[in-house]
């Protein structure tokens, strides 16, 4: 039987490694499938480092896969000046009531 952290049977098609998820350093990433309890629906997420992306279509989780897989070929410094692309924008569309993490 497959559990997760909270000791809770995981349903037949979980395909989460939650002693992956357990890990705490910084080159995990990972994706799985969940129907949370209270959701009519399941989702997607994909998360690596510090962020945590849900898709709820298919049509979301395919845009994710394909963001990650053209980042593929970016250095380290290209890719944190891409983030740094999407904190700008981030700014500039939801304005400074939304705190940005210094150095994300």
């Amino acid at each position: 039987m497959k559990v997760n952290g909270d000791g809770r049977e995981c349903p037949e098609w979980c395909g989460t490694d939650h002693q992956l998820l357990s890990r705490n350093d910084k080159t995990s990433a990972w994706a799985f499938a969940s129907l949370p309890p209270r959701a009519d629906k399941p989702y997607v997420a994909a998360s690596a480092d510090e962020g945590m992306v849900f898709a709820r279509t298919p049509a979301e989780a395919k845009e994710v896969a394909g963001l990650v897989r053209g980042l593929a070929d970016f250095t380290p410094a290209r890719i944190r000046q891409f983030a740094a692309q999407i904190d700008r924008a981030t700014e500039a569309a939801f304005g400074a009531e939304n705190e940005l993490e210094a150095g994300a």
